[in-house]
């Protein structure tokens, strides 16, 4: 008799490897495109249900590797930072809204709220033409609809804005100060800005640094999990 599904999962740790099968499991069952968020939950839940045990390293580390090995494999797409597709479905336009003139794809299953930066593709061009990497974002968070949040904050210009949803995240307003705090440290403030929220950065580089927050508090939430208590 063949073994269960469950049995090749039952009291082993999670890797790469064994992540990629509930990865794979996930896109089976879900169309469209999805947060990484999203699917590190699957996983979870998934490899706890197959009688698997906690890896030694990062779980969202682990299954970070699994997507990076099942996109270099052609199974999965990119089509932006932490957003994750199955490649066979790129020309399903049921679940994913064409991209045109900068827009990012709609992921299905997720609510339009949380972080989002928002940049001029002028400022941009600018930027690359003086030969710099960073350039003039608007960072900020919404509760709502971020769509309509951007579109509120550029009624009248000639001009639409480039508009990343960098994370939906619980207690996001408490995220933004936190990301806000880091940029200002790092003397990325555009002092001459109206308001406070418009930073010289780089899509890539606020997700780097969003990454690193996220690990820095996970681990101060796991020595605070594990420490003992009188």
């Amino acid at each position: 008799m063949a073994d269960s599904p469950i049995d090749n999962f039952r009291g082993l740790p999670l890797t790469p490897t064994s992540a990629q099968e509930h990865v794979k499991d996930f896109f089976a069952t879900h169309t469209g495109v999805f947060v990484r968020k999203q699917i590190i939950e699957h996983v979870i839940k998934r490899h706890a249900e197959m009688g698997g045990v906690g890896g030694e390293g990062d779980i969202a580390s682990t299954v970070k590797r699994s997507l990076q090995m099942l996109q270099d494999e052609g199974f999965l797409h990119q089509p932006m930072r932490s957003r994750w597709q199955r490649t066979d479905q790129l020309d399903n336009r049921n679940t994913v809204e064409k991209v045109e003139d900068g827009d990012s794809p709609t992921p299905v299953l997720e609510s339009q709220s949380g972080l989002y930066a928002y940049f001029f593709s002028s400022e941009k061009e600018l930027a690359l033409l003086k030969g710099e990497n960073c350039w003039l974002m608007k960072v900020g968070y919404s509760n709502s609809d971020v769509d309509r949040r951007v579109a509120d904050q550029v009624t009248g210009m000639h001009r639409q804005p480039e508009t990343l949803l960098l994370r939906e995240i619980e207690e996001g307003a408490e995220w933004e100060k936190f990301l806000h705090l880091a940029l200002t440290m790092a003397g990325r403030r555009n002092e001459e800005s109206p308001g406070k929220e418009w930073f010289v950065t780089n899509p890539a580089e606020l997700e780097n640094l969003l990454e690193g927050l996220e690990a820095m508090v996970s681990s101060l939430s796991v020595v605070e999990t594990n420490s003992n208590t009188r």
